[in-house]
This record gives structure tokens, sequence and C-alpha cells, in this order.
């Protein structure tokens, strides 16, 4: 009998001895898996040094220049990502652009209750369109979206189709969107540099600026408040935009503005868990390494040779990294060799850094050019200035 206990107690120990080991093994392997997934998770999110202090910790990042869309900083700014809520600053442009914004609307019934974000609109009332669109920004109500595709297109699937035109019109290749809120869809993406140029384009809208740099709005049609989820608004002093968003897939994403000195400068970052910081040091870095160099102002003629008088219908402002040596310079191509009829789109100036082409802008006529002398005397001034002689 003792013989047998004996035996028991060994078999007892060696299966402590077992799990004992089973353990040890099991929180390695789960150590190591933890650790691999974290280090597989910041290599994806691809960290970037700027200076000695400055970390971004993001899936893409991006900071333009607003007047222009040149990039002033970056990583991975053409890898396509889900956006989320962001989405809304296509839908809102397109509101502003497309509604008459002080008309009062019933809201269409597939536009109650939908999932997420809500302004809880309710189908028994009318809502005055400006109020919607401020409840898309500052609420972030996909309700709202939804109202609004409806009001402008008819359908969802009409309006995503607008918002891909519009993104097309702005020369833009790596976007899709199916939906005007930015719930996931595998085939609902853009990229950070994509969605900078998206709300530079919105931000150059008055009534759009006005909506998203605005802390608290009370609506005319029901008197609810609404206060905008953007705590950048508050932690930037010079902030003047314009959006979150938030899905488990897409992370956490932040699109912010703001105008310091003249300089205004959009920032996108995508899958970023500390958006806020990371905006604030963007922007902060940017607007420290940067100065905006104005080039050639609005109206001004900047080729005047007989009849030949060209102008641009916007300041033309380039970001230039101080204290450097980039050569910073600009070349006219013409648009066709026809007669040109006055204020006619004749051309572009194309904007280098250093011989890199960073950005095009429309050149106009100031006056009528009508005779081949005059056309033959534009061609010599575009050979001119592509041989940097003029």
């Amino acid at each position: 009998m003792d013989r047998f206990n004996q035996i028991g107690h060994k078999c007892v120990k060696k299966e402590i001895i077992f799990l004992k080991l089973f353990l040890i093994v099991s929180i390695f392997i789960i150590v190591t898996l933890f650790l691999a997934d974290y280090i597989l998770f910041n290599k994806n999110l691809n960290n970037k040094v700027f200076g000695e202090n400055l970390t971004v910790n993001a899936a893409s990042y991006v900071v333009i220049d607003g007047s222009n869309c040149s990039v002033l900083c970056g990583e991975n700014i053409h890898k396509k990502l889900p956006m989320a809520s962001t989405t809304k600053i296509m839908t809102a442009i397109l509101a502003i652009e497309n509604l008459d914004l002080n008309k009062c609307i019933k809201i269409n019934k597939n536009a109650i209750g939908v999932e997420g974000s809500s302004i809880y609109l309710n189908g028994d009332k009318e809502y005055k369109i400006l109020d919607l669109v401020y409840g898309l920004m500052l609420r972030s109500g996909n309700d709202a979206a939804e109202a609004l595709a409806y009001e402008i297109s008819g359908s969802i699937e009409s309006f995503a189709q607008l918002m891909n035109k519009k993104a097309k019109e702005l020369g833009l290749e790596n976007t899709n969107f199916v939906n005007p809120h930015g719930l996931h869809d595998e085939n609902h993406y853009t990229t950070a540099y994509d969605l900078a140029v998206i709300s530079s384009y919105a931000m150059k809208n008055k009534i759009f600026r006005e909506i998203v740099s605005t802390k608290v709005h009370i609506m005319d049609s029901t008197e609810d408040i609404f206060i905008n989820k953007n705590k950048f608004l508050s932690k930037f002093e010079d902030a003047n935009g314009i959006k979150t968003g938030y899905t488990k897939v897409a992370g956490r994403c932040l699109v912010s503005s703001a105008l310091k000195g003249g300089i205004q400068l959009i920032c996108v970052v995508l899958n970023c868990p500390d958006m806020w910081n990371a905006s604030i040091n963007l922007l902060d870095y940017a607007y420290s390494k940067y100065d905006l160099i104005e080039l050639i102002k609005k109206n001004d003629v900047f080729i005047n040779d007989g009849n030949i008088k060209l102008y641009l219908k916007e300041d033309l402002l380039v970001g230039v990294e101080k204290n450097s040596s980039n050569t910073v310079s600009y070349k006219f191509r013409i648009n066709s060799s026809n007669c040109f009829k006055k204020n006619d789109h004749v051309g572009f100036i194309d904007v280098y850094l250093n011989n890199r082409l960073l950005f095009s802008k429309k050149t106009y006529t100031m006056e009528a050019i009508n005779s081949g002398e005059d056309i033959v005397k534009l061609n010599s001034i575009i050979i001119n200035l592509n041989n940097g002689k003029n």
C-alpha cells in the first residue's frame, strides 16, 4: 500500500512539474506573440521622428499648404485607407454647393435611425438644411449625412457617384466613396494626401470654414444645441477646423487645420491612436520649419508684352523650408495656340522646388489675344520662361 502511495505521489509530482513547465511555456509564447504584434503594429504605423522630440505614430499622415496643396511633410501619403467620419468633409461641401441652405425639408424615412453617431432626426419634423450640415460636422450625425445625400441625389448610390465625380475633378485617383458618412465598407477609402486636398478645397468655401470652426451651434429648426466634438479647436491656438473620425477598422482619424501668420495648413492623420497630440506636433513642426513665399499676387499682371497681359485669379504662394538652400522657380505653359478673349484661361504656371513640380495654377488673359503675331510672341515668351530667361 505504501509503495502504491509512493508511486501516486511521484505521478502527482510529475504532473505538477509538467503543469508548471506548460504554464511557463504558455506565458512565454503569449508574451512573445504580444511583443511581435506590438512591434508589427508600430512598424505598420510607420513611426517617423522629426527633429529630436517629434514622433508621429500613425498609419499615414501628411501636412500640406492649404493654399496650393504642396506637401510639407508626411509618410505613406498615398496609402489607401478607411477614413471613417472624415468622409463627411466631402458630404458637407457638396451640400453647401448644391442646396439652398435656408430651405427647410422633411427627412427621408431611410435616413431615420442610421447606425452610429446621430443627431436623432425626427421624420415628422422639418429641418433647415444649414442645421443639418452643422449636425453633420459638429456632431458627426450619420442620419444627417444620409438626409443630405437623399435631398441632393435621391439615393445613397447616386450621391456616392457625385462624391467620386468631385474627387476626380480635384485630380484624385486613390479615393472611392460608397456612402456619405464613412461607416466601414471595403470599397470606401482614401489617402492622407487625397483627404488633405479635399479639405483644402472645402476650406476655401467661406460657409464651410464658418461651420467647421464653430464650437457651439443652436439649431434654428428645433433649438437643439450642438457642441462640436472636434477638441482640436480648443487644443491648438490657431485651429480653424475641421473633422474627426473613428471606426474600429479605421482607427482614430483627424483632419485638422490652422491659420497662422497668413499660412493655412491642413494636417491629416489616419489610424493614429494619439491623434490630438500628433496633429499638434505636426502643425507646430510645419509652422516652425516653413515660411510662405509670395511669388505672384492675384490679379497682378506677371507677363506684360504689348497685347499679351497674363494674370492669376489667386495668389501664388509656396511653402519653403526656413534657412535652406532650396530654389523655387516657375514656368509658364500655354493651354492652346488659338486666339484668346479677355479673361480666357490661356495656360498654367507650374511651380517647382529644386526642379521638382509642386503644383500648377491656371493663368488668364487680361486683354484679348487675337493676332497671329501675338500668338507667335506668346509662344516665344513660353520658350524664354522654360529656358529660365524671363
